[in-house]
């Protein structure tokens, strides 16, 4: 970069300096003293505690590090959410204050500034289409002034301020970014890159890229997501690890068998099949709905959509156009949608896209009989290519699901063998196995002796 440049972007950056105040929103602290000075401190970064499934995962990961006698820090945008009553009183919450566009380029250029094939590729980013990064100097504040020993960045456009925050902060906070769901699925729905062959895309490709493979590790939720990830940035497939997802814990069973006072699950009423997601596009409830339909022509069967979503107007205009009005149930989100999966005859899930498909292995965990389109990615891996349920291959083909659903619900039950297809996403495997990549990280590097180096 030449001399002008540099000399634009070390202007503007002390000019934001002096002009702006990066204070955090809140910050609540927790900590009683009772933890050793020495403890490492984990933060934990996200957008708030929404319904989502990594939100759920974060719970787990935070519960499994207090124990392990880390210092946790929940870092978020928002201190909203269901889930953020359920944050141990030990940790401490910092909520963010976010910053204008223009300060936020300039910290983005910064970040860089001595490294040419980064500087370039951070002016192709358009701030206005990922408002996450205004965030970027207040985090960058957060780092340099605690200096946590791991950061875990909860979605994938957290990864990228977070990675952007330490260049500015120059501090040794190991990064690592987590992928919940297909990175060419997710990052191109932003208006500006559904093309992705625009040369935009190609730009916010390449820099994600770059800024990527600097994090000391890439954490996948699936395999289908792993090759996503590498095929998409082209980045080397044996820097992206797969953890599965945290969903069986102790209690799973515990919460199923609580009451449910939903009518349609009295004796001897006919079958339900239930279904749980945000009532989302991404989904594929449409589909769901056109395929029960046929279902129900056949045979006399309810169905039970758990969720809350911006396609709810949608979903109800085409459940009365359907003439399923009565058959059909939207109650919206329930705090406990395992009671649902225990006693019903069925789940399906009909997304269009997932990372993994948390809801299909809690179905799986209760005992129920499942059906799932074989969308990318998750459910193939956790069906084993049908094994464990059936797995439909027309993402948006009612026929097909519908004739899944029939052939499920006049199958035996067989809740064996769902049991055994579960092993795999236990609490206490994930975390353990997270546990071990953080002490990986942050473990002193053995120092190699001057004949080792020559």
């Amino acid at each position: 970069m030449g001399d002008s440049g540099q000399r634009f972007a070390e202007a503007s950056r002390a000019s934001c300096f002096k002009n702006s105040d990066w204070r955090f929103k809140s910050v609540e602290n927790h900590d009683d003293g009772s933890h050793n000075k020495g403890s490492k401190r984990v933060v934990f970064y996200g957008a708030n505690m929404g319904r989502g499934g990594a939100e759920r995962v974060t719970l787990f990961l935070i519960e499994a590090f207090i124990a392990k006698g880390y210092l946790v820090d929940l870092v978020l945008h928002e201190k909203t959410g269901p889930y953020i009553s359920r944050v141990p009183e030990q940790v401490r919450i910092i909520v963010l204050s976010s910053s204008n566009a223009i300060i936020t380029r300039c910290h983005m250029l910064y970040a860089f500034l001595k490294d040419r094939s980064m500087f370039w590729p951070s002016l192709t980013v358009r701030h206005k289409h990922f408002t996450k990064l205004r965030y970027l100097p207040s985090f960058t504040r957060y780092l340099k002034e605690n200096q946590p020993d791991v950061c875990i960045a909860i979605l994938w456009p957290f990864g990228l301020t977070a990675i952007c925050a330490r260049a500015l902060a120059r501090v040794n906070t190991r990064i690592i970014a987590t992928f919940h769901s297909a990175f060419s699925v997710q990052s191109s729905r932003h208006r500006s890159m559904r093309s992705q062959r625009s040369k935009r895309w190609q730009c916010f490709r390449g820099y994600c890229a770059k800024v990527y493979l600097r994090a000391d590790a890439l954490v996948a939720v699936s395999l289908g997501v792993a090759d996503d990830l590498a095929t998409t940035l082209k980045i080397p497939r044996d820097r992206v690890e797969v953890i599965y997802n945290p969903v069986i814990s102790n209690n799973n069973m515990a919460q199923a068998k609580e009451p449910l006072s939903h009518l349609w699950f009295k004796p001897d009423a006919p079958p339900v099949i239930v279904a749980v997601g945000k009532l989302s596009v991404q989904k594929g409830f449409d589909t769901l709905l056109k395929a029960f339909a046929r279902v129900y022509s056949k045979k006399n069967v309810r169905l039970v959509i758990l969720g809350e979503g911006q396609e709810r107007q949608n979903l109800e205009a085409l459940r009365h156009d359907l003439g399923l009005d009565d058959v059909v149930d939207l109650p919206g989100w329930v705090d406990n949608p395992s009671a649902f999966m225990y006693r019903a005859d069925m789940f399906v899930l009909s997304s269009r896209w997932e990372g993994l498909g948390n809801v299909l292995i809690e179905a799986m965990a209760c005992g129920c009989p499942v059906v799932a389109t074989d969308c990318p990615h998750g459910p193939a891996e956790i069906l084993a290519n049908g094994r464990y349920g059936k797995l439909v291959l027309g993402l948006e083909d009612p026929a097909l699901l519908a004739d899944a659903i029939s052939e499920t619900l006049s199958a035996v039950r067989n809740p064996a063998i769902l049991t055994d297809g579960i092993t795999r996403f236990t609490v206490e495997q994930a975390t353990e196995t997270y546990h071990r990549l953080v002490a990986r990280l942050i473990e002193p590097k053995p120092i190699r002796s001057a004949s080792e180096i020559i």
